[in-house]
């Protein structure tokens, strides 16, 4: 194996370890839960009450049941692997903007006397920001995933629509993740791979540079009613010289 390929390969897994160890936390928390009758869920979301504010650190780490944290661990395994490849040098800086600017607006636009819980909201924030970073960094690997994460993902575009959802279901907190994920991605436009620079494009910049250093052209302008044609130009040193002798 090359270097280059060990060094991906090695990159490959430190990205999936950090997902990986949130998973296996909210698998965790969720085994402590029912295995001891918690009722942890009463620590989730209350929307517009100040005690539902806790939601916003806790919502996502805890699950109704087996199904919900099922469908939850393999979205968050490979998204979270996907932006800890390709944004790590911001992956904490990035998680924590998504984390918070998620669980504050489900706080804001969620049902009243109701108990938001599970991390669908931040794979939504997720899923939303590696397809609007990809799309503004013009990076050809970039837009290939975020091709990628619609071919994997679009049905999930389904659960911001009110009407379309079950009535357990918080769409608000899948809207409250795709906004995060958005607001991220302008957020960190600068970061992440770049668009590669071809040769043939700063060709180009280096010809437009010369022809911006171009002398003037001449131009000429014809009088209808004299006939005359006026040249009009830059004058060179020796027409001023000439001019000077003839004064």
């Amino acid at each position: 194996m090359s270097d280059d390929l060990k060094g991906e390969s090695n990159k490959l897994r430190r990205s999936f370890l950090l997902p990986f160890l949130f998973v296996v936390l909210l698998w965790l928390i969720y085994i402590i839960d029912v295995t001891f009758h918690l009722d942890l869920a009463r620590f989730g979301t209350r929307p517009r009450e100040v005690s539902g504010l806790i939601g916003i650190l806790t919502t996502p780490l805890l699950h109704a049941n087996y199904e919900h944290i099922m469908s939850n661990s393999v979205p968050l395994l490979v998204l979270g692997t996907m932006v800890a490849y390709f944004y790590g040098k911001i992956l904490g800086k990035l998680i924590l903007m998504l984390y918070l600017l998620g669980g504050f607006w489900l706080w804001v636009l969620g049902t009243p006397d109701q108990i938001h819980i599970g991390a669908s909201g931040l794979i939504y924030a997720l899923v939303s920001f590696l397809f609007f970073s990809g799309i503004m960094s013009r990076h050809r690997g970039m837009m290939a995933v975020s091709l990628l994460t619609i071919f994997l993902y679009s049905s999930l575009a389904l659960g911001i629509i009110p009407f379309l959802v079950a009535e357990n279901i918080s769409w608000q907190g899948h809207l409250a993740g795709s906004l995060a994920g958005i607001v991220s991605a302008f957020y960190f436009r600068g970061e992440g791979p770049k668009r590669e620079e071809y040769r043939w494009e700063e060709d180009e910049e280096i010809e437009n540079q010369s022809l911006g250093d171009a002398p003037p052209e001449i131009t000429t302008s014809n009088d209808a009613i004299s006939g005359v044609t006026y040249h009009f130009g830059k004058k060179t040193e020796t027409e001023e010289e000439d001019k000077e002798d003839i004064n």
